[in-house]
């Protein structure tokens, strides 16, 4: 909008400058009645002059354009940094958000699945209880507990929930089996797709199997005294695994007293 009113005043400009510089060289003869020039010196001189006056006056005008370009483009770099700096802070607050609501929830379903544990002072009640609670919170379908026993050095189970089985469960020793691994390596894993016949869920809608399971470890300090499968229709969420590992450093001192 700039450079086209630019354009339009240059233009009235040299119109104006030839209309005053026109009057001042020509004059009128009556005789001939035909307008004649004054001076062809100061012709020459005058429209030198005009011709100078555009020059500068495009220069000036070309100037003034480039520094509106300048200006403009630094006023957009200016508002894109801007924008780019409060869009970044906004997600950041969204970011820190969600982290305060995850933490909230994580909080919140460890206290759940923790809650009236205390009381508890066998470890096939506790275990119970355990599993229970869990199953509030997650929907499980399915959940076992086992702890070590240091006589025959395998883990057995304490308890079940929801366990059917036609076989017997006789434990596993350090590094068998998916759970046996869990307890040598002390890390919790989630199962997807695990095998029809690997867990079987009874009901009186007949039979049918789950294809998420999580197994995660209880640990004293360094040494594995318990292992907790649970199992499930729904995957376990990142929330989930961490709830798991809470509760289980939160209730490893209780296991391993109850354990003595």
């Amino acid at each position: 909008m700039f450079k086209v009113i630019s354009v339009f005043f240059v233009f009235f400009t040299i119109v104006f400058a030839i209309v005053v510089f026109t009057m001042l060289i020509l004059s009128h003869n009556p005789d001939t009645n035909t307008c004649v020039v004054k001076s062809p010196n100061l012709l020459r001189t005058l429209l030198l002059a005009i011709a100078i006056m555009n020059i500068i006056l495009m220069i000036v005008l070309f100037r003034i354009w480039k520094l509106s370009d300048k200006a403009q483009s630094t006023l957009l770099t200016e508002q894109k940094k801007q924008f780019n700096m409060m869009i970044a802070t906004k997600t950041k607050e969204i970011e820190y958000s969600n982290e305060v609501n995850i933490e909230h929830e994580i909080s919140k379903a460890t206290e759940k699945i923790l809650k009236d544990l205390n009381d508890i002072h066998t470890v096939e009640k506790f275990s119970e209880k355990l599993l229970i609670n869990i199953s509030k919170v997650y929907e499980i379908v399915q959940g076992m507990m086992f702890v070590y026993n240091p006589q025959n050095e395998k883990y057995e189970m304490a308890s079940n929930y929801a366990f059917y089985s036609e076989r017997e469960i006789n434990g596993f020793k350090l590094g068998e089996g998916i759970s046996g691994q869990v307890a040598k390596n002390k890390e919790l894993i989630i199962l997807d797709n695990i095998p029809e016949d690997y867990i079987t869920i009874i009901s009186g809608l007949g039979s049918s199997s789950p294809r998420y399971m999580c197994v995660f470890p209880i640990l004293h300090g360094d040494t594995t005294i318990a292992v907790v499968e649970v199992a499930a229709f729904k995957e376990f969420s990142k929330e989930a695994e961490s709830v798991f590992n809470k509760v289980s450093q939160e209730i490893s001192e209780q296991m391993a007293i109850l354990l003595n």
